[in-house]
């Protein structure tokens, strides 16, 4: 039986914000997936809008399963208003 390992939690880490993938490729058993961003250039007028490779997410394909999962439980939940997010009304 394996165990696995305890998941620690770093404030350092980065957040990664991104519209879009702009790909996804298959190359030595791992998935690598380009990030995209919109992103506004204001050497111009009117602001000119880029899309902007952010980043690139490599993961082993057992791990790009489970994200694959882990994201379509987490729409399927969002769609049924699971995970909707908790308002409170504030009256003054």
């Amino acid at each position: 039986m394996s165990q696995t390992a305890p998941l620690v939690t770093d404030g350092h880490a980065p957040e990664i914000f991104c519209d879009a993938a702009a790909g996804a490729l298959w190359h030595n058993g791992n998935l690598r997936i380009t990030l995209e961003s919109l992103r506004a250039s204001h050497n111009v007028q009117p602001a000119a809008l880029q899309r902007v490779v952010v980043g690139t997410l490599v993961m082993p394909i057992a791990a790009a399963e489970s994200i694959a999962r882990l994201i379509l439980d987490a729409v399927q939940r969002s769609r049924q208003g699971e995970n909707a997010p908790q308002t409170t009304r504030t009256i003054q």
